[in-house]
């Protein structure tokens, strides 16, 4: 009986880890699944913030020029705000950690406002209006990516991929506040002594990150910059608005191109690693 009671206990010691097992290995599974469908959600928020930035960057860009008298820009104006206007609506409606964010409900009203009365507004108050939202926006953005646990995602270097956001999207502003600014300059055929400044620093800060933007292809980026020092800076600014506006705009591509591709690449992967007990998502 004795060794009949040994062996029954054994049994159900053994069947008991077993079950422990189990139940260990589905809890971490169903953890996993929960963190990577939570870090997919941050890779495809940041992407639809990527364009909304650069919606917004755009709108700054030719709202300025019209302001500044160049009417061929006009006609970009009402399409450009539509599509913040769906851009908007479909983070609203697909972002839930966006539904009670205050900084998020701030940059939605900032942008309202602003897209109804930028025309009563100087040139250089529609930049800076615009800029704030834009620096809000990136905050937001990189607290976004802290949320959704993007800060922990590695390229193919074993590098934090936190610089897609914190260096090329912070990039990507310098040549649309160069774009903005520059786009004033050209349709006016002055440029402020402010402008002339504004316009070295973003210079400046352009040429000495180009080789960290992690893009393959430079040559609008050496292309604006050239048109920068030999056209707005000199004694008599003498561009096209449209043309300048075009070729930043076709700069900052080079830039988003990259972004975009890199972003496809991380989102693309069949699985992140498994969260370790502190990453658990609840």
């Amino acid at each position: 009986m004795i060794s009949a009671s040994s062996h029954l206990l054994t049994l159900s010691i053994a069947f008991l880890l077993l079950s422990l097992i189990g139940i260990a290995i589905g809890v971490q599974f169903h953890a996993t699944k929960r963190y990577q469908r939570h870090v997919k959600d941050g890779l495809t928020y940041l992407s639809s913030f990527r364009q909304l930035l650069n919606l917004i960057q755009q709108h700054r860009g030719v709202s300025n020029g019209v302001l500044c008298g160049d009417t061929s820009l006009s006609t970009r104006l009402p399409v450009l705000q539509a599509e913040v206007n769906d851009q908007i609506t479909w983070l609203n409606h697909n972002n839930s950690w966006l539904a009670h964010n205050p900084n998020w409900q701030g940059i939605v009203l900032h942008w309202q406002q602003l897209s109804r009365n930028y025309s009563t507004l100087t040139s250089m108050n529609c930049i800076s209006q615009h800029s704030k939202m834009i620096a809000n926006l990136l905050y937001l953005i990189d607290d976004s990516c802290e949320y959704h646990k993007l800060y922990e995602l590695k390229n193919t270097d074993g590098d934090s991929v936190r610089y897609l956001w914190q260096d090329q999207l912070e990039a990507a502003e310098w040549v649309g506040q160069a774009r903005a600014v520059g786009t004033g300059v050209a349709a006016t055929g002055q440029c402020s002594s402010v402008e002339r400044i504004r316009l070295k620093y973003l210079h400046t800060a352009i040429k000495e990150n180009l080789s960290a933007l992690h893009v393959d292809n430079d040559a609008k980026l050496i292309q604006l910059l050239e048109v920068i020092d030999l056209n707005l800076l000199s004694p008599a600014p003498h561009c096209s608005a449209e043309y300048y506006f075009d070729l930043a705009t076709a700069a900052i591509e080079q830039i988003y191109t990259s972004f975009d591709q890199q972003l496809l690449s991380i989102n693309q992967k069949s699985k992140w690693n498994s969260p370790s007990s502190q990453l658990l998502i609840s």
